[in-house]
C-alpha cells in the first residue's frame, strides 16, 4: 500500500508495476476525508517574485530560496499566521538555520531538526511541538515520510521542489485526524520570475490539484 505509488519524478514508475503488478484499487483522498479518516487540507501558495541572472540551477536555488531575503521573509510571515503547531519544511541545512533565526526574532518559539539529528532528539522536538512548548518546528527532508504528528495544524513548504511524491508526502504529515482536528492548513510559495522555480511550482500545483485538494494562489 502506498500514498504515492506511481508518482515518481525519475520516470521509473514502470519498475514498480514490473515488480508488484498493476494497481488493484485506488482510493481518492476525498473519499477518506469524507469518511473521517483524513483531515481536509486547504492549500494556499503565497506569491514571491524574483529575478536572477544566475544560469546554474544550484546557484538559482541558493540565491532565490536559501539566501533570498524576500522569500524567507514571506516564509516567516506564513509561519507566523499559520495555526499552531506548525511544521516548516526546508531542504538545506543553511536554509533551516537562517529561518530558525528569523522566526525566533519574530517572537515565536522554534526548533530545527535535520538529517544529522539523532532519532531521540527528533522525537523530543516533536513532543515539545505537540505539547505547545514550541510553536514552529523546522525540519529537513527526513520528515517527508515515516513521521506521524496527528496534532499538527499547519505545514509551510519553504523548500520548493518539483517532486510530486515529496509534495504529497509533506502535506501528508498534517492529514492525520484527531478528535479536535478535521482540517489543516498548507502554505506554499508561488515562485515567479525564474523558469526553474516557476516550473517547480507548477509541478507541486499539479500534485495538489490532482489529489483533489482545495488549492489557491494568494498575495
Amino acid at each position: 500500500m502506498s500514498g504515492t505509488p506511481l508518482a515518481r519524478g525519475d520516470k521509473r514508475s514502470a519498475f514498480v508495476i514490473g515488480a508488484t503488478g498493476s494497481v488493484l484499487y485506488r482510493i481518492k483522498p476525498e473519499l477518506l476525508i469524507d469518511a473521517g479518516v483524513l483531515s481536509r487540507p486547504t492549500i494556499r501558495l503565497a506569491t514571491v517574485s524574483q529575478i536572477t541572472m544566475k544560469q546554474n540551477w544550484s546557484e538559482v536555488y541558493r540565491e532565490c530560496v536559501v539566501r533570498s531575503s524576500a522569500r524567507n521573509a514571506k516564509v516567516v510571515q506564513l509561519a507566523k499566521k499559520a495555526m499552531k503547531p506548525c511544521l516548516v519544511f526546508v531542504k538545506e541545512l543553511k536554509h533551516g538555520k537562517a529561518l530558525e533565526k528569523q522566526i525566533r526574532a519574530e517572537g515565536m518559539s522554534v526548533e530545527f531538526v535535520w538529517g544529522a539529528s539523532e532519532l531521540e532528539r527528533r522525537k523530543a522536538a516533536i513532543h515539545r511541538l505537540v505539547h505547545g512548548d514550541v510553536d514552529v518546528l523546522i525540519a529537513s527532508v527526513i520528515f517527508n515520510e515515516g513521521v506521524d504528528i496527528p496534532e499538527l495544524n499547519s505545514v509551510v513548504i519553504a523548500s520548493g521542489g518539483k517532486s510530486i511524491i515529496s509534495a504529497l508526502q509533506r502535506i501528508g504529515r498534517g492529514m492525520r485526524v484527531t478528535d479536535d482536528k478535521k482540517t489543516f492548513e498548507v502554505w506554499d510559495i508561488n515562485d515567479v520570475g525564474n523558469k526553474w522555480l516557476e516550473r517547480h511550482t507548477r509541478q507541486r500545483l499539479k500534485a495538489y490539484i490532482g489529489e483533489g485538494h482545495e488549492t489557491s494562489i494568494v498575495e
